[in-house]
């Protein structure tokens, strides 16, 4: 039983130290603002993700738009562009009908990915 306990302590250990936090700082051409680039990536899954407002600490840039038009003229949809800073490559990028789907897509299609 011991062995049982000592085996699981270490697997929570490696896990938490893989998952170390990334950085995302908000394009300032976004229609979203910072806030809720940080509230749809914590309320999605991306637990390990934050929002800097300093570039240069920056892992990766995102560029995040409206796209479409929902109830009442309001914004329906999201674009989202994910760059990688130091590669200077786009690594994502998702058209939804819905805000929060596109939020829920990169934290599970990219962030959620061993890279």
């Amino acid at each position: 039983m011991k062995k049982y306990i000592a085996v699981a302590v270490l697997m929570l250990a490696s896990l938490a130290a893989s998952a170390e936090t990334l950085y995302v700082y908000v394009d300032p051409r976004s229609e979203l603002s910072s806030g809720d680039v940080y509230q749809g990536l914590q309320s999605k899954g991306c637990a390990n993700v934050t929002v800097t407002a300093d570039r240069s600490e920056a892992d990766f840039e995102l560029l995040a738009n409206y796209a479409g038009l929902g109830i009442g003229n309001l914004p329906a949809g999201a674009n989202l562009s994910l760059l990688d800073v130091a590669q200077g490559h786009i690594v994502y990028g998702k058209s939804t009908r819905l805000i929060h789907s596109a939020f829920k897509d990169m934290c599970k299609d990219y962030f959620g990915k061993k890279r």
